[in-house]
């Protein structure tokens, strides 16, 4: 017996150098699915585990905003606070949000989350009868300023592995009395 006969790892490898020195002879035709077979229920193992365990902690989460009356709050957008992050998404004309941590719709990591609204108090420079910028601003507030800042904000959720994926809210309009927003 040889020294390549006993070893297991090492017969392999030098059948592979043969097949790729020699493209013209037998070896390599016969090496090619030799090896595609023995390496085929190592392939399919590592498979099953990367698709079990997952790739990423983040889920991709949407969901709607909209004032009790149903009609959708379809400016700004909505922010998520929580494990050291600030985390947002646009939202559009039917109230709908789709957050990302890099970009818009790639989800967030699990956690507990505050939720804010942002770009939701309006800022309109006034100008006076002849048209010149006096240099004061009106602001207007669209949602009740509760929802305007992490630290006054009563929403919150959590997101959960293999738990829900949307999580709609619903926002007080801004009171009558409309004072200049907290900032």
């Amino acid at each position: 017996m040889s020294i390549f006969e006993d070893n297991k790892i090492l017969l392999p490898i030098i059948l592979l150098v043969e097949c790729w020195r020699n493209p013209n002879n037998e070896v390599r035709k016969s090496c090619h699915w030799s090896f595609g077979f023995r390496l085929l229920p190592t392939f399919c193992i590592m498979f099953l585990i990367l698709l079990n365990t997952g790739c990423s902690n983040k889920v991709k989460i949407y969901g709607t905003v909209t004032f009790p009356d149903g009609e959708p709050v379809n400016f700004g957008s909505v922010c998520f606070e929580g494990n050291g992050k600030t985390i947002s998404g646009y939202l559009n004309e039917k109230g709908d949000y789709f957050p990302g941590e890099l970009e818009d719709g790639d989800g967030i990591p699990f956690g507990v989350y505050k939720v804010w609204l942002s770009g939701t108090v309006l800022s309109e420079e006034i100008f006076n009868k002849r048209g010149e910028a006096t240099g004061k601003n009106q602001y207007t507030v669209r949602v009740a300023e509760k929802y305007t800042l992490p630290a006054t904000t009563d929403l919150t959720f959590e997101v959960k592995r293999g738990g829900s994926k949307r999580f709609d809210f619903t926002v007080e309009r801004p009171s009558k009395t409309g004072s200049k927003p907290q900032r």
